[in-house]
């Protein structure tokens, strides 16, 4: 739910269980990318991008991918796992950034 006011944006995805009733489209994809929503266009972004993510156990994001113009950050609010940055595999688990 996003509520916009003059001078902020506010965008609510819910409680961590409920993220994975979001999905994700992509053309390059068959099936919808369940867990995952963008909310740029929600919150009036003009040069950020953020994405909610709830990957479930064993699971992964099934494409790797860069940006040019922008970082990109991670927070892993629960769980444990691994993630491919530049050829290296790092471990993360609740807390990294």
């Amino acid at each position: 739910m996003s509520t916009n006011g003059k001078n902020y944006s506010l965008e609510n995805l819910g409680a961590l269980s409920n993220w994975s009733q979001h999905a994700f489209t992509h053309a390059a994809f068959p099936q919808p990318i369940p867990g995952k929503k963008f909310v740029k266009d929600s919150l009036g972004l003009s040069s950020m991008e953020i994405s909610f993510n709830s990957v479930p156990a064993k699971g992964a994001i099934p494409f790797y991918h860069k940006h040019n113009a922008n970082e990109e950050l991670y927070l892993f609010l629960s769980g444990h796992g691994e993630v491919q940055v530049d050829g290296a595999t790092l471990t993360v688990s609740e807390g990294s950034a």
